[in-house]
């Protein structure tokens, strides 16, 4: 049995927080925090070796751990 297209799924915001109005931001330095984000949120799912994990709480980890990183390098001027 072939699965049938449905469009309205294409258009479902996916990831943490997505859809919420501050999410549709696409400047160039919003795309860039995300894309960092995600690249974090990649190595932290990686460290686990194969065990399961929580997406979501990967996510929030990498934001937590650059906003830190931001925050101490903005302190430092």
């Amino acid at each position: 049995m072939s699965r049938q297209y449905n469009k309205s799924q294409d258009s479902v915001p996916r990831g943490p927080g997505a859809g919420r109005p501050e999410d549709q931001d696409s400047s160039p330095g919003r795309v860039q925090d995300e894309d960092r984000i995600r690249c974090r949120a990649y190595e932290i799912s990686q460290a686990r070796h194969g065990a399961p994990g929580d997406p979501v709480a990967d996510w929030t980890q990498a934001e937590r751990e650059l906003r830190a990183g931001s925050d101490a390098r903005r302190a430092m001027r």
